[in-house]
């Protein structure tokens, strides 16, 4: 990478970087792109060689977010620890991953918008989905997860909590809730 496409590269960090800390903290709709240059250190102008909109930046903000989140949640499955203290690890990850996210981000985000919901299914197919076959691959070897139950009925398992996770008000519903529809979700599939 010579100099120019590392700068290039550091602008468009810097950009995404504070795009996050404020579209997590107020809220998208209460950030703007002057609001961004201001804390990127960088004009409105160079947002925009960037990215085409608010929008724009917004999607590549969450995939960075829900990329990161998955990939740390991959690291653990190579821990030398057993398959029930990685499932706490996960919860934990994901409890530290939805502490960044405020109330004023996820009322702002229209997740029913045609967009978001293609960024979803991208990352299901890329990042989730090949995850959880692993998943429960690792989990069977360890006899965590139960040895009759296939790898294609735990997909469907999965299928059928999808509407539930990518339901636009499920962000906005309790921690208790989500705790428990977690909790079912990966315990559920060990088939104990």
């Amino acid at each position: 990478m010579n100099g120019y496409e590392k700068r290039t590269k550091q602008k468009k960090d810097s950009i995404l970087h504070a795009a996050q800390e404020l579209f997590f903290k107020n809220g998208v709709t209460e950030t703007s792109i002057s609001d961004i240059s201001k804390k990127a250190k960088v004009s409105q102008g160079s947002i925009y060689n960037y990215f085409e909109s608010k929008e724009a930046i917004l999607n590549e903000v969450m995939h960075e977010h829900i990329t990161k989140s998955i990939n740390a949640m991959v690291a653990v499955l190579d821990l030398n620890l057993p398959f029930s203290k990685k499932i706490a690890m996960m919860f934990s990850l994901r409890d530290t991953s939805d502490s960044v996210l405020s109330q004023g981000f996820l009322n702002s985000v229209v997740w029913n918008d045609p967009k978001i919901e293609r960024l979803f299914r991208e990352i299901l197919s890329e990042k989730v989905l090949p995850f959880i076959t692993r998943f429960i691959e690792l989990g069977k070897e360890e006899g965590a997860v139960d040895q009759h139950i296939s790898t294609e009925a735990v997909m469907a398992h999965i299928s059928a909590y999808m509407p539930i996770f990518t339901h636009p008000d499920f962000l906005n519903t309790s921690t208790e809730y989500k705790e428990g529809i977690y909790r079912l979700f990966y315990y559920g599939i060990l088939g104990k």
